[in-house]
Parts: C-alpha cells; structure tokens; sequence
C-alpha cells in the first residue's frame, strides 16, 4: 500500500465513519510531515 499523507487522513475519518481505530492505526501511519510510503 502507498498512500501519501493526505490520503492517509481522509483514510482515517472514512474508517472513523465505519467504526475503526483511527488513534490506533491511520493517525500513527501519517507524521507531521512525512508521506507515508509502505
């Protein structure tokens, strides 16, 4: 998976919205301001 930062957030509040971990897992894949490349 690759996402940038940005989607990396719009992740979080779609999973948020679906009942995930938000804290748990997309908010820590996405730093201040480093892309998130995995």
């Amino acid at each position: 998976m690759q996402l940038s930062c940005k989607s990396n957030k719009r992740l979080a509040i779609y999973s948020a919205n679906y009942g995930r971990t938000v804290n748990g897992q997309a908010e820590m894949h996405c730093p201040l301001k480093t892309p998130v490349t995995q």
